[in-house]
């Protein structure tokens, strides 16, 4: 009967801290989510932002198509406002 009274201890304590884990990924968990939470809140914004980046991008690349200047800053990683005084004024 000690034995058994044993055994279910044992088990009981394990039991135990299996639970206290569990707890603490909920807890770990549900912090994941409020920031995830956050995260997805200010997407929004972030997808007018991009929009209106496009939108100033399309208007750069119109007005340069207009003035027969073209924008390598963008691609090759070069100041465009040096390359076009450069390609305007022969740098």
């Amino acid at each position: 009967m000690d034995a058994r009274i044993s055994e279910l201890t044992i088990a009981s304590s394990s039991i135990r801290a299996d639970i206290a884990g569990f707890r603490e990924t909920v807890h770990n968990l549900d912090q994941r989510l409020t920031i995830m939470e956050e995260h997805v809140a200010v997407l929004p914004g972030q997808e007018a932002e991009l929009r209106s980046l496009r939108a100033k991008v399309t208007d750069l690349e119109d007005m340069s198509r207009r003035d027969n200047i073209r924008l390598f800053g963008f691609v090759y990683g070069i100041d465009c406002t040096t390359y076009v005084m450069c390609s305007t004024f022969g740098c």
